[in-house]
């Protein structure tokens, strides 16, 4: 056999088609709109398709499916998108077919599949009359009840839907509509037509305990406003959305909720609530509000302390406070009754002591018991035990004398002895 040198082999390949191959057209675009069969009111609509990489697009318009006579031919477009000119502008009432092709440096992809649409015939916009009379009479105060008059008007041959705004609760409306095409033709008014807005339910207004607020009771009281005839679903979670809920209480006849014990929420942690109104068919929700779990314990009394003897007829009461005074509250109280009726007392206090006023002032020779409260937000009320005092019949002082010799006699001279005169007074 003789054998080919490589030059004459690959000629000898070439001439028997094994070639390699040339680089492949692109891809056809595939046309989106108008889809195929739509109906359309613009007469210069944008066409749009599919894009193919690194290429310009040459679409047409024609109208018969086999573009035999071709309306608009454009070419060399960059975007995969075109937008036909005023000169271009489509006739009324006809249909058109329309197709696209791609083309890069390799050349030309073939033609997409062909998507006929319809322009309508006409385009129409419609006016509304909106008001709480009837028979309807311009000028309506149409401010009163729309954002605005551009929304009364249409461009298309569907059904149109206007959200008006502002309407009154439980008011009668009357409204009719009429056609006004592209050549100024009006069309009559349709009857007028009636509807009643409905009486919406009003939602619960939660509280207390306020949004935010620090509770001292893993079992609290959930208030909230009341609803006629309404009964009431309750919501409670450690989530914003309420997944998983902690809580989920129907049929509650009262506008508060008592955590049951069995539900005790936990310590240290934040939960959010919400409450659902139900009257009838009508529902209505609350926006969502939101507590933290702290629980504390009750406050030790400090002075006087129990059994105490004191001087002071006005002693500031002292006890013991939380590391956080946040949301929390106190009062005390004193009595001259061990089971504490007919107390006096100080409540909204923010610190951890009350100083008693002149007006306040306690009974010499008497015996006192005190206790301080401590309350959240939610009613939660954490009572002290209770200790008791007794203010000195006399208010004592004390005199002392100091010399050398027998027997004392004044003047003396206090100042060889003592720092100050005043160390030798005292009031217990």
């Amino acid at each position: 056999m003789r054998k080919l040198v490589p030059g004459i082999m690959a000629a000898a390949l070439f001439f028997m088609g094994w070639a390699a191959p040339l680089s492949a057209a692109p891809a056809a675009p595939a046309p989106a709109f108008p889809a195929d069969r739509d109906i359309i009111s613009d007469k210069t609509p944008a066409l749009d398709w599919s894009d193919v990489a690194g290429s310009t697009y040459t679409v047409q318009v024609a109208t018969a499916a086999d573009f035999a006579t071709v309306t608009v031919s454009s070419a060399a477009i960059y975007f995969s998108s075109y937008t036909l000119a005023g000169a271009e502008e489509l006739a009324r009432g006809s249909t058109y077919y329309w197709r696209v092709r791609a083309s890069d440096a390799t050349g030309d992809s073939v033609f997409s599949s062909t998507f006929s649409f319809t322009v309508t015939q006409n385009r129409i916009s419609y006016t509304l009359e909106l008001d709480t009379t009837t028979p309807l009479a311009l000028p309506l105060n149409f401010s009163r009840f729309l954002k605005s008059l551009d929304l009364i008007s249409s461009t298309t041959n569907q059904y149109q839907t206007l959200m008006p705004e502002s309407l009154l609760d439980a008011t009668t409306y009357y409204w009719r509509v009429r056609a006004v095409d592209e050549g100024g033709n009006i069309g009559p008014y349709c009857t007028d037509t009636k509807f009643v807005t409905a009486n919406p339910l009003a939602a619960p207004i939660l509280g207390p305990p306020a949004n935010g607020k620090r509770l001292l009771s893993g079992v609290p009281l959930l208030d909230w406003t009341d609803v006629a005839g309404s009964s009431y679903t309750l919501y409670v979670s450690t989530s914003l959305d309420f997944q998983p809920l902690k809580i989920s209480s129907a049929a509650i006849t009262l506008s508060r909720y008592q955590v049951k014990t069995a539900d005790a929420l936990a310590d240290l942690t934040t939960y959010y609530w919400r409450v659902r109104a139900l009257a009838g068919s009508d529902v209505s929700i609350s926006s969502v509000s939101m507590f933290y779990i702290n629980t504390i314990s009750t406050a030790a009394l400090m002075f006087p302390a129990d059994r105490d003897i004191i001087a002071d007829k006005t002693p500031t009461l002292q006890w013991s406070i939380p590391a956080s005074l946040t949301d929390i509250l106190f009062t005390a109280e004193w009595s001259v009754n061990q089971n504490m009726s007919g107390a006096a007392s100080a409540s909204g206090l923010t610190t951890g002591y009350y100083t008693l006023g002149g007006g306040e002032a306690l009974t010499r020779g008497s015996t006192y018991y005190w206790r301080v409260k401590t309350m959240d937000d939610a009613g939660t009320t954490l009572t002290s035990s209770t200790f008791s005092f007794t203010v000195t019949q006399n208010r004592i002082s004390y005199t002392l004398e100091l010399d050398t010799t027998t027997p004392l006699a004044l003047p003396l001279n206090f100042s060889r002895f003592l720092k100050s005169v005043d160390l030798i007074s005292s009031t217990t």
